[in-house]
Parts: C-alpha cells; sequence; structure tokens
C-alpha cells in the first residue's frame, strides 16, 4: 500500500469516536468526523480513503448517514463503507443503509475492539479488488 490505510470514522457521539481512535490511530490514518458535513469535507480533501464506518444514526434519524453513503457513491467512492450500529444491529436500517451503498455493519459493543480489526482486513481484501495494485 502507498502508505498507511486510510479510515474515516463518521460518528455524532465524540466518545465513540475517541473509542475508535484508540484502537485505530497507532495502526492506520484516522480521521473523525461528527457529522455528514465534515465527514463530506474529509472526504473532498482526502480521496484516498479506504473505510468509513458510518454511525446508523447521524443525528436523530438515519436519513443522515443514508444521504452520506449515497452521496459517497455518487461521488465514485468505492472503497468499503461500515455501518456502525448499537446493540443489537437494526436489521431495517442495517438494509436501508445497504441500499445506500454500505458494505457491512458493525454493533457497537463492548467488544467493538475485537470486531473492528477483522472487518479492516476484510475491506483490505475488497479495496484489491477494485483499486489499481500501486493504491493498495
Amino acid at each position: 500500500m502507498a502508505g498507511k490505510f486510510k479510515i474515516l470514522a463518521v460518528d455524532d457521539n465524540p466518545e465513540v469516536l475517541g473509542i475508535l481512535r484508540g484502537f485505530l490511530e497507532n495502526q492506520y490514518d484516522y480521521l473523525g468526523a461528527l457529522n455528514a458535513e465534515q465527514a463530506w469535507d474529509y472526504f473532498l480533501d482526502n480521496a484516498d480513503i479506504d473505510v468509513v464506518f458510518l454511525d446508523m444514526l447521524i443525528g436523530p434519524r438515519i436519513e443522515m448517514s443514508m444521504k452520506l453513503a449515497h452521496n459517497l457513491r455518487g461521488a465514485g467512492y468505492q472503497g468499503f463503507i461500515v455501518v456502525l450500529s448499537a446493540c443489537p444491529a437494526d436489521s431495517s436500517g442495517w438494509q436501508l443503509l445497504r441500499r445506500a451503498g454500505a458494505n457491512d455493519i458493525l454493533e457497537k459493543c463492548s467488544d467493538i475492539g475485537e470486531k473492528i480489526f477483522p472487518i479492516i482486513e476484510k475491506a483490505k481484501r475488497f479495496n484489491r479488488n477494485i483499486y489499481p495494485p500501486e493504491r493498495v
């Protein structure tokens, strides 16, 4: 890979972003956004984002998350989008976000540290299939 794997995490809860940062920042380039607008700005400034962790509910409703996923795909983002969901995972919300372009779901539970790294490895395998060899 031509540099560190880059992760954008989007969650309106700063505590969740802090937990993710703690798990990820030593091994990966980590960007944390508190809302869809900030996430979009990061995306525009960082065309090499490899995976987006997207909170199912940015704010009180799922529509903001759906719009961000849809806009990322519409702008040509081909990387991996992982929905972050409360426990247990909301299957109806997941289906909506899947149709908007999400690839996988991860529950924000106490064992997120154990589950996040296999998801990142899955994203790396996915990206190898869509990006040129010099990118991955």
